[in-house]
């Protein structure tokens, strides 16, 4: 039995396509993946921001306590937030964020609290708790902002298609944005 030209032909296409497909396939899961892994990268760089200001916090507390008993309420809700914050450290979601935001939000109310008492504002320990509280806010935010920016390339790369067909093929799921903390 004899094959064909057209037969071999055939074959030929039918390998090419096979090919073709493959590669595209292996494209676009190793596109995805990359994706996803800097969105998560991100989210490890924001967790250890969040360890830097949660390990801040005592010593703000400890200084603040010297020169400024009446702040007592703020910094009974600091504390009590920072100890949420510690619970919810390995989990993510809305929980984890909320507490994040209203730390931030105690953090603030004390630092422009505590401008209004000149010997707490002139001490050098203060200062430099200040300062550095401020930079890990800093740096919090911009994490944020790079990691929504992150989490939007891979969504859209992941709903449009071709990768669309690899996203489903291998179930990339849709990350989430985080708020503003």
């Amino acid at each position: 039995m004899t094959i064909s030209d057209s037969t071999i032909l055939a074959l030929y296409v039918f390998a090419s396509i096979l090919v073709a497909g493959g590669a595209f396939c292996a494209y676009g899961f190793n596109q995805l993946t990359h994706l996803r892994d800097k969105c998560r990268q991100t989210l490890s760089g924001l967790d250890v921001q969040y360890k830097l200001r949660y390990d801040l916090i005592p010593a703000l507390v400890k200084v603040t306590e010297e020169y400024s008993a009446y702040e007592h309420d703020v910094l009974k809700n600091i504390i009590q937030l920072r100890s949420q914050e510690h619970n919810l450290r390995k989990t993510e979601g809305q929980e984890k964020q909320t507490v994040e935001l209203q730390l931030s939000q105690l953090l603030s109310q004390i630092l422009i609290r505590t401008e209004q008492s000149p010997e707490l504002k002139a001490g050098t320990v203060y200062n430099n708790l200040q300062k550095q509280i401020a930079e890990v806010e800093q740096q919090i935010a911009s994490i944020c902002t790079i990691y929504n920016a992150n989490v939007t390339l891979y969504n859209t790369a992941r709903q449009t298609f071709p990768l669309l067909l690899v996203a489903k093929l291998w179930e990339f799921k849709e990350m989430s944005f985080l708020g503003k903390v």
